[in-house]
């Protein structure tokens, strides 16, 4: 049987006990939670990834999808949020699935060129980039959207004529 000092003594702990974790639970919801930043693609309040940017915060699920649609389409690529620079794999990789892990480390290794050695098509209406996997000794490269030929040299529709400073438009 306790005494009656031991009882009030726990009685008080335990009342403050539970007033600390009022406390906890109210800073929690209504402090902490509304300080953090909002997914900037579907604007919910929940736990976000900073990408490099500094502007961009992306929940995990919206990250993936930005990620699988990047890497849908060449055109789409490379991964990027509101700038023009990629998103390096090693700021997002601990946030994606295996499978959307293994499709951006695959696309980094086909689609990953350095846009100096980046061949594009030489139709300004298109202006697609061609793989450097495509990139044969020949003369020629054909773009696989508009099928137009363009010279591997001076990067200007192709011709037959040796490139001249005319036509080229390196890019």
């Amino acid at each position: 049987m306790l005494d009656t000092i031991t009882y009030l003594l726990c009685e008080r702990s335990v009342g403050s006990l539970i007033i600390l974790i009022d406390i906890a639970i109210f800073l929690w919801y209504f402090v902490l939670v509304p300080l953090s930043p909002s997914c900037t693609l579907c604007n919910k309040k929940t736990s976000t990834v900073s990408l490099p940017c500094g502007n961009c915060f992306y929940c995990p699920s919206c990250l993936n999808s930005h990620v699988a649609h990047s890497c849908a389409d060449p055109s789409r690529w490379p991964i990027r949020c509101c700038t023009t620079q990629q998103i390096p794999l090693r700021f997002i990789s601990q946030h994606l699935t295996a499978s959307n892990l293994s499709l951006a480390a695959r696309r980094i290794g086909s689609w990953g060129v350095p846009a100096s050695q980046t061949l594009y098509c030489a139709d300004p209406a298109c202006t697609t980039p061609i793989a450097a996997n495509t990139l044969f000794p020949g003369r020629w490269v054909t773009c696989g959207n508009c099928h137009s030929l363009t010279c591997t040299r001076c990067r200007s529709f192709g011709h037959v004529d040796e490139c001249r400073s005319d036509h080229c438009t390196i890019t």
